[in-house]
């Protein structure tokens, strides 16, 4: 199920969630003021915050009815509105951050720190001109807030007799604190700054990659679409000439003749209906979605095991399939949940040695389908079990037999794509049991 996104646009999203956080900050105000109150804190003025809490309350109501308007007529393309509005919410919050502390302390107090706070999300969210721009008025306003206090323009509610007495007696301190608090705040705006900007080269670079292999894999999948369709054409003459000699229409066969024209007709209505499938999915792929139906687990899995058979046999190993419920159904993508299958009892009976045993099984556990193959191979040897399933990656103990690296990477990408989960046991020397399983659907 997919979640209804109420705005597509990034910028709107982070407009909203700044009146988000103020929302918080808001409520965290009014909880404040009412322990201030309760446990009479001396040297605030209370009407003056609590005017200020509520005017941000409404402030902040004003920004969300502002930016849910604009995200409703601009869709996709409002950075511009959005950018505006984050800027003056930030603007209104330095003022209004400079108002609460006139009312509780002024330079006394440590919520200081908040104008750094909002320095770091205007480097984040705008311009680096913009960004130092609003960190320069966040100092002029703190500024102006100490030299009116100090100078009597304004009058000081003070919280704290000491910072106040250093201010006044000792003006070196409050220089040395002003100057410290202008460089830290243009060093918090020049790292923000610093770092969003190379988030952002990265975010292009990505987004750049990512356009690229979309386009690349949409060539390869048109690629795959001509070419299965040519097949197809091919493989439905080839399967007229079988289908003519089966019937004896050009003359009589001999049993043995028979026998061979039969497995031949057989193997080419498998392919065709392969290439059907496979044409189907690429098709889908071309379309950007996954057409899933619903699938019999013990169907697909014994299709598997008999095209293994001759393989198998090859070897003088001993491929065996148990079915413990023959009812089991899945929803899936066949030509693919087919693949992924094909591909573990493919590995199991090449890593298996000369009359070996390859054993595969499926039944229910609850909800879920358990399928199982298990076999007496060469075994994954344990420093090489975190990398099983990379891409390219082949254990050292089967270096010498031939293959890409690519089947079991391409088996768990099946996998998880219809939400199953595989797993695996192995024991050098002993063998080697993968474990997929899949959620089961009502007969």
């Amino acid at each position: 199920m997919v979640k209804k996104v109420l705005f597509p646009d990034k910028y709107i999203v982070q407009a909203i969630r700044l009146i988000k956080i103020r929302w918080l900050v808001s409520i965290f105000l009014f909880i404040a003021l009412f322990f201030s109150l309760y446990f009479k804190v001396p040297g605030l003025h209370i009407p003056g915050l609590l005017t200020s809490a509520i005017f941000l309350a409404f402030l902040n109501a004003v920004y969300y009815v502002w930016i849910y308007r604009t995200g409703k007529k601009c869709g996709f393309s409002c950075e511009r509105p959005a950018k505006i509005n984050i800027v003056v919410q930030i603007v209104f919050d330095f003022l209004m951050l400079t108002t609460i502390l006139h009312f509780s302390g002024g330079i006394e107090n440590p919520g200081i720190v908040f104008y750094i706070f909002h320095m770091i999300l205007s480097g984040i969210y705008l311009k680096p001109r913009n960004a130092y721009l609003i960190t320069l008025l966040a100092v002029f306003f703190f500024l102006a807030l100490v030299f009116t206090e100090y100078t009597g323009m304004l009058p000081h509610y003070s919280i704290n007799k000491y910072i106040l007495d250093l201010t006044l007696h000792e003006p070196v301190y409050l220089f040395i604190s002003l100057g410290l608090f202008v460089i830290t705040s243009f060093l918090a705006a020049f790292i923000a700054v610093s770092l969003s900007e190379q988030l952002r080269v990265t975010q292009k670079l990505l987004e750049k990659s990512n356009q690229s292999l979309l386009e690349k894999d949409k060539i390869k999948d048109e690629f795959v679409q001509r070419v299965t369709h040519d097949i197809k054409g091919g493989l439905a003459v080839t399967h007229s000439c079988l289908t003519v000699v089966e019937k004896q229409i050009l003359g009589p066969l001999t049993p043995k003749n028979a026998e061979f024209v039969e497995k031949a007709l057989n193997r080419t209505n498998k392919l065709s209906d392969f290439i059907n499938e496979l044409l189907t999915l690429t098709k889908m792929r071309l379309a950007n979605r996954f057409d899933t139906s619903k699938l019999s687990v013990s169907e697909m899995i014994n299709n598997v095991v008999q095209n293994m058979q001759s393989d198998a046999e090859k070897k003088d190993i001993k491929l065996t399939l148990t079915l413990h419920n023959v009812t089991l159904y899945m929803n899936g993508i066949k030509v693919s949940i087919e693949e992924a299958l094909t591909n573990l009892v493919h590995n199991a009976v090449k890593y298996t040695p000369n009359e070996g045993e390859v054993r595969v099984s499926v039944k229910k556990n609850g909800e879920k389908i358990i399928i199982e193959v298990k076999d007496t191979g060469y075994g994954i040897p344990e420093s090489d079990h975190s990398k099983i399933f990379s891409d390219f990656f082949r254990a050292g103990n089967t270096k010498d037999i031939e293959g890409t690296g690519l089947g079991l990477s391409l088996v768990k990408a099946i996998i998880e794509r219809h939400k199953g989960t595989i797993n695996f046991t192995s024991k050098e020397n002993i063998g080697t049991t993968f474990t997929v399983i899949f959620d089961a659907i009502p007969a």
